[in-house]
């Protein structure tokens, strides 16, 4: 275990990911979000095939028993970008990343309605508290 690497690579993802929403957000919708998408996807499918061909048999790792599971998550991941990146159209930068902070609140409602996981009152107390900051964060946009 290297937690320094660790860090140093979720900071490098972090740093990433705010590369590709500052360029998609510098767009301002002169691209259809659904074109920007495909590509952007298109992309990724490179540094993907080259890693799978890394691990050995491309075939054998596309495999899978469980079909619907992943037409659910492609959808939903898919859906997500779509939403994220149509958002920038509309709002800042700054706010669409506060929003984005509600994903681990939503993560613990999902996990106690969907997943039928025990969330303890002290989680919702949390989750309470996360989505009050989150509005206190983007309460100068809301006034407005």
């Amino acid at each position: 275990m290297n937690p320094r690497l660790g860090v140093l690579l979720k900071t490098g993802a972090a740093l990433c990911a705010t590369l590709m929403l500052a360029c998609v957000k510098g767009l301002n919708g002169a691209i259809p979000t659904g074109e920007v998408i495909f590509f952007r996807s298109f992309v990724a499918l490179i540094p993907l095939l080259i890693w799978l061909k890394l691990q050995g048999n491309i075939l054998d790792s596309l495999k899978t028993r469980n079909i619907v599971g992943h037409l659910i998550r492609g959808f939903s991941g898919t859906g997500g970008m779509y939403f994220n990146y149509l958002a920038l159209v509309y709002i800042s930068l700054a706010d669409a990343t506060a929003i984005s902070y509600a994903a681990p609140l939503f993560t613990a409602i999902m996990a106690a309605l969907l997943l039928k996981e025990q969330v303890r009152l002290t989680r919702w107390v949390a989750v309470v508290v996360g989505f009050s900051g989150i509005l206190i964060m983007l309460s100068a946009n809301l006034a407005a």
